[in-house]
């Protein structure tokens, strides 16, 4: 038996839209999720039907699913139920920053903007 991944969307107008991915134009709408469900068989059907007179070969599934949660500014990704990986914010702290705060931690070199020598500038430009 070959299972296919069911991609089941909410539309804004209430309905649900739901196509299979490995099977281009396999789609359809419900007015219920179940409706949805229902029509995306009948879909399925009329597909392998048009496949098998056009002497087509079924094309084999390899789409699957991740399912991406976000709570509270976290992101959780899980295959299958199992968590894969979580995302988190980083914190950020703002601390002002004062003139001169970095007085005597930076040096800089006297011939800084100074022209580089010429070896090393045709090392920069690939000449």
């Amino acid at each position: 038996m070959i299972s296919y991944t069911v991609v089941l969307e909410h539309e804004e107008d209430g309905r649900y839209s739901v196509y299979i991915p490995d099977l281009p134009g396999c789609a359809s709408m419900g007015k219920t999720k179940r409706q949805a469900m229902a029509n995306i068989r009948e879909a399925l059907a009329c597909y392998l039907e048009g496949l098998r007179k056009l002497k087509r070969p079924l094309t084999r599934p390899r789409a699957s699913f991740e399912t991406l949660r976000i709570d509270g500014g976290e992101i959780v990704i899980a295959k299958a139920g199992k968590q894969r990986a979580r995302l988190v914010p980083v914190p950020t702290t703002r601390t002002l920053r004062r003139p001169g705060g970095g007085k005597s931690k930076v040096w800089i070199a006297d011939d800084f903007d100074a022209p580089l020598p010429p070896d090393l500038l045709a090392a920069f430009t690939g000449r």
